[in-house]
């Protein structure tokens, strides 16, 4: 997947042709809900996953009534619009070492309990990936726990 601030047709066009296997959308660049219809209109099997970006458990969003909205209110409508896959990032806990947020990741699958959801932010150990697939996330974004070595090569092994 690639994450590079594509909001548009021709730019999420440009990384399909150029081998991604899939295209983030975040709503951190989004401007409104109706470029994610327009993608999804002029892109409908284009492999497009939907980033909800927050920051301290608020919105992040160039527009203005998506940001107004809470995390669960925001997925709901965006998540409308076509996707099947969206991941919550909670930008203000990447490299925190505070643990994801696992309530919100239970009240997000619980209400849109179709979309694959791929949970980031403050994940540090295993037990933080049990407790994100136990509240029904798919996956988790991994970066800071891999890097210190608190989640090392057997841990990994172990999940399958």
């Amino acid at each position: 997947m690639v994450d590079a601030g594509a909001t548009d047709v021709t730019a999420v066009r440009l990384l399909l042709e150029l081998g991604a296997a899939g295209v983030v959308v975040g709503t951190e660049s989004l401007t409104d809900q109706a470029a994610l219809e327009r993608l999804r209109a002029e892109l409908p099997d284009a492999p497009i996953v939907l980033s909800l970006d927050l920051r301290a458990g608020q919105v992040v969003s160039p527009d203005l009534e998506l940001a107004g909205l809470g995390a669960p209110e925001a997925l709901a409508r965006l998540g409308g619009c076509g996707v099947r896959d969206a991941i919550v990032l909670d930008l203000a806990r990447v490299g925190s070492g505070a643990g994801p947020d696992i309530a919100l990741v239970s009240r997000l699958h619980a209400g849109l309990p179709a979309l694959e959801l791929l949970a980031g932010g403050g994940v540090r150990d295993v037990g933080d990936l049990h407790a994100l697939a136990a509240a029904g996330a798919a996956g988790a974004l991994v970066a800071t726990a891999l890097h210190s070595c608190a989640i090392g090569r057997a841990e990994l092994h172990a999940l399958g």
